[in-house]
């Protein structure tokens, strides 16, 4: 069973770098032609879908963005993953900061499509408690660079966490009008970071304030289309 799950796991990142066109290295993710197949679409879903764990594993090692936009575009299986998704991110050694916020990012568009709303809302809230847990982190150290945080491999801890936040923000407002629940339940983490971005914005440079705006327009873009807005005590 794990030379099987192993084996998925490399066929599977083989066929998304063919079916997106990027080649996934581990320093730099260069794209090519993708290769539009509808039968390599057929394979990468039914993996998927044979194998539970699959896509979390996927998001444990790491894909680009725009994979991960394919994935939730193409493969409607990814929802099956669920469960292990809510393990990975509750499991606090087995990524970074910046990884959980990236997972988080695709986990959350997994949540959106999932139809199942109990575990969508308790993933969704996971989801975006990542987000509250590394604010500080998104908007990097007082006092020093905004690039002072890099990895051995040269990623840059805080940029990464800055992409993944507005991805998340971005994704918010593609919640369906009829999912009252999920709507409801991540506003309500909306409202918390929307009081940790108005506590913040009295202090620290230009550049933080100019950050802090963003994240507190992206926060009220998200919000008004979920049909709510922010309330602050």
């Amino acid at each position: 069973n794990q030379f099987l799950a192993s084996r998925n796991l490399v066929l599977l990142r083989c066929l998304l770098g063919l079916v997106t066109g990027c080649t996934m290295t581990d320093k730099k993710n260069t794209f090519l032609k993708p290769y539009q197949c509808h039968l390599l679409t057929s394979m990468i879903r039914n993996i998927v879908l044979k194998q539970k764990g699959l896509i979390a594993t996927v998001l444990r090692y790491g894909i680009p963005d725009e994979v991960v936009d394919w994935l939730i575009d193409f493969v409607p299986e990814c929802v099956n993953d669920v469960g292990a998704l809510m393990g990975l991110l509750s499991e606090r050694t087995q990524l970074t900061a910046a990884e959980r916020l990236k997972t988080a990012d695709a986990a959350l568009r997994i949540a959106i499509i999932s139809s199942n709303e109990v575990e969508a809302k308790n993933l969704a809230n996971l989801c975006l408690n990542q987000v509250i847990g590394s604010f500080y982190l998104i908007l990097g150290p007082v006092g020093v660079p905004v690039n002072a945080l890099i990895e051995d491999n040269g990623m840059d801890l805080t940029q990464v966490c800055r992409k993944a936040i507005f991805r998340i923000l971005n994704a918010l407002q593609n919640i369906s009008c009829s999912r009252i629940g999920l709507k409801n339940e991540c506003s309500l983490a909306l409202q918390k970071l929307a009081g940790m971005c108005k506590a913040e914005s009295s202090t620290g440079a230009p550049r933080r304030k100019a950050l802090l705006k963003e994240i507190w327009d992206a926060l009220v873009k998200a919000l008004n289309a979920m049909g709510s807005s922010v309330f602050l005590s």
